[in-house]
């Protein structure tokens, strides 16, 4: 089999185009042009007719449609036996995934010898890659479009069979728990039709817009047995449905926390619905493509997933004034602090950002969950995290995100009783979410740290199995292996730790810059290299 060529396209000063070493000349400008548009584009691939637009302005569509065909067929012949580094189709053209970019540290020697007078679009794009900087959110590519990516949900009339007129307010309590969460990620347009006249829907749809997807909730109540049924569809399609039913006497038929497991449920099934809609494919780990991919892979907590949701928001100068996005940003820079040494640079971008999410908005609870994390967790501020968690759980007690991090912060100033009340919640209310495993880490931390060590290794295998990449979780499980004689486990622990983090150490464990903010942690992990033989 033949060995695969490498192919790099260098935009620092003039273009140059390399294959295994050798410089390959291409001749004309535009085409040049093509394969700097090419390697700056999300997944280096562009669409013909919006290369068209940039590079032949002037011409109609045939007359740019000729030009494009001559443009690649001579751009071919000077890629001679490297022609298959471009790949193309009826309507868009793409670079070989192993085309490496090379950018200039100085932005003013971005592609100098680009071609000059072909149009405005070319030139703003040029102009855009020109101007990057380091600001918060930089700007690293002009976008196809500049749209928010929000979708529209319609929140019809609630069916309600009631023998008990109260009964209602569960419907309502539902709805305002799925409202209130929908609301903070960002990206949700949420139309209420429960207040409008009944004249104005068809079939039981609203007849005056056509949202992405409907929300229609169902109660029953006879006696003491009560039935809460929730439906997402999109057009007469159903996305999701999903009941719970109680037979009890008594004041209440549910509980609070039944009703906010019940809600999240809910408020999961429209997000996995939407990450579908705006990323494509199933629910797994991809390349960013918009804020609810940015949030998916925040959660994921793997190392390419963080640095893939800040380039997305690198590249996304409209989410520069989003307390969500700068909120995101900040805690993926907080999520790849434990993987070598911490830099006070990325501590004051964190910092920056955290800062920038609070100024924008403090109504948010994701927003204050995910900074009072980076406060407490990267920044050692362990009075403003604990505030704005307080804050969070004040306005938002049905998001287990809010809770999770909350334990954090307690672990951090030794309040164990409170870590464990608050993980515990954590758990239950994500008990149905596709991030179930996220809200058990700070459970499994928190057993460690308490001494459950049994408890802890077995939330800990399991959240590991969701999330191999979780430093935190897997320092502390190797501290509860050691502890229950397991050594042989416990060393096998510290290795997939050593392999990310190169300190991992006892020494390196107690400098006050190492990310293990608890002293109990430093204490736990220390008795484990101890135990290992690790001096």
């Amino acid at each position: 089999m033949p060995e695969e060529l490498t192919k790099s396209i260098s935009l620092d000063g003039n273009f140059r185009l390399d294959v295994d070493g050798q410089e390959v000349v291409v001749t004309a400008a535009r085409a040049r042009a093509i394969l700097a548009i090419l390697a700056t584009a999300d997944d280096q691939k562009k669409a013909r007719d919006a290369l068209k637009a940039m590079l032949w302005p002037r011409s109609d569509e045939k007359q740019a449609s000729g030009s494009m065909r001559t443009a690649l067929s001579n751009l071919r012949k000077d890629l001679g036996p490297a022609s298959d580094l471009l790949g193309a189709n009826r309507t868009h053209l793409w670079l070989d995934k192993a085309v490496t970019l090379r950018r200039p540290e100085n932005s003013a020697r971005f592609f100098e010898d680009a071609p000059t007078n072909i149009g405005s679009a070319f030139e703003t794009w040029l102009q855009t890659e020109r101007s990057r900087s380091r600001k918060l959110l930089p700007v690293l590519r002009p976008q196809e479009t500049v749209d928010a990516h929000r979708i529209c949900i319609g929140i019809l009339p609630t069916i309600e069979r009631l023998d008990e007129p109260m009964a209602a307010l569960l419907a309502t309590q539902v709805l305002d728990f799925v409202v209130e969460a929908l609301k903070a990620y960002e990206i949700f347009e949420l139309f209420d039709f429960r207040d409008l006249e009944t004249d104005h829907f068809s079939d039981g749809e609203p007849a005056i817009r056509d949202p992405d997807m409907y929300l229609r909730l169902s109660l029953t109540k006879v006696g003491s047995m009560a039935q809460l049924c929730a439906t997402v569809r999109r057009g007469r399609q159903i996305l999701w449905s999903h009941a719970t039913s109680a037979d009890q006497t008594g004041p209440f038929l549910f509980s609070h926390d039944d009703v906010a497991t019940f809600a999240n449920q809910t408020v999961d099934a429209i997000l996995k619905a939407a990450f579908r809609k705006l990323e494509g494919g199933g629910f797994r780990p991809r390349r960013t493509q918009s804020m609810i991919g940015v949030v998916h892979q925040l959660y994921g907590m793997s190392t390419e997933g963080q640095h893939s949701l800040r380039h997305y928001l690198q590249g996304h100068p409209e989410l520069a004034d989003s307390a969500l996005a700068n909120a995101c940003y900040a805690l993926s820079v907080a999520n790849t602090l434990g993987e070598g040494d911490p830099s006070l640079a990325d501590l004051e971008e964190a910092r920056k950002h955290a800062l920038r999410a609070l100024e924008l908005d403090m109504q948010n609870p994701l927003v204050l969950a995910f900074v009072g994390h980076v406060f407490g967790f990267a920044l050692r501020d362990f009075a403003v995290g604990a505030e704005s968690l307080a804050l969070a759980r004040r306005q938002a007690p049905a998001l287990p995100q809010v809770w999770d991090f909350s334990a954090m912060n307690a672990i951090y100033r030794g309040a164990f009783e409170d870590a464990l009340r608050y993980s515990r919640k954590a758990a239950q209310l994500g008990q149905y979410s596709p991030y179930r495993e996220l809200f058990r880490s700070s459970l499994a931390i928190t057993a460690t740290l308490t001494g459950e060590h049994e408890t802890a290794v077995q939330v800990s295998r399991s959240v590991l199995m969701r999330l191999p990449e979780f430093l935190a979780v897997m320092r502390h499980t190797a501290a509860s292996l050691s502890a229950l004689g397991q050594l042989a486990e416990a060393e096998n622990m510290v290795a997939r730790v050593r392999s990310r983090d190169k300190r991992f150490s006892p020494d390196a464990i107690q400098d006050p810059s190492y990310p293990l903010p608890s002293p109990a942690s430093r204490d736990a992990i220390g008795r484990t290299f101890r135990l290992l033989g690790h001096v």
